[in-house]
């Protein structure tokens, strides 16, 4: 299983909806497709609990998290998805 921690800066940085990356990482691990996110802080657990509230549906179908633009290590600091249906 690879883990792929996020970077972490010194101090508070403005991310996309006016999130505030925070000290501390959330860590993202693989295992051939299923893919984990473990939340590190409480806010951490905050923000994916929120994300899972609006991919998720019970009654209905699930969301998928698709891909936007591209993510290259030591060039992109974030990886950009959109929830489609």
């Amino acid at each position: 299983m690879e883990t792929y921690p996020q970077q972490d800066d010194t101090g508070p940085k403005c991310l996309h909806n006016n999130a505030i990356q925070r000290e501390g990482a959330m860590k993202i691990t693989r295992d051939k497709t299923l893919v984990e996110f473990k939340p590190e802080s409480p806010e951490e657990v905050k923000d994916l609990d929120a994300l899972w509230r609006i991919v998720i549906d019970c009654v209905k179908e699930s969301k998928k998290l698709v891909p936007v633009g591209e993510y290259i290590p030591g060039e992109s600091d974030v990886a950009r998805f959109n929830i489609e249906d």
